[in-house]
């Protein structure tokens, strides 16, 4: 099994084990996968602006369907990757917003 793999398997025994926060459990995975930001500054604020529109959709004018559903669950996805400033999507697609220290 591959070592970061390993280390995640670890990682979700002892988070599902014991008594530790969900936080915790995330964090630690987070740490181990060495996600770096990939997500720039405008980036995340064109995200948090989009997840208040989708989340505002979701929740008050198709609330209760399948849409809003959706709309809330896209809504919460930008949010994170805003929060956080990593994409999943961005760094399969090589992409990156965010400026590194050799582009300063």
């Amino acid at each position: 099994m591959n070592v970061k793999l390993q280390k995640i398997a670890i990682t979700l025994r002892v988070a599902s084990c014991s008594r530790a926060t969900p936080v915790f459990a995330i964090r630690s995975i987070l740490e181990i996968s060495a996600m770096k930001t990939n997500v720039g500054s405008i980036d995340r604020l064109i995200r948090l602006l989009l997840a208040s529109a989708l989340f505002y959709l979701g929740l008050f004018h198709y609330s209760g369907s399948a849409l809003g559903i959706g709309l809330v669950v896209a809504g919460g996805v930008l949010m994170v990757t805003a929060l956080v400033g990593f994409c999943g999507l961005y760094r399969l697609l090589g992409i990156q917003t965010s400026q590194t220290n050799e582009q300063l």
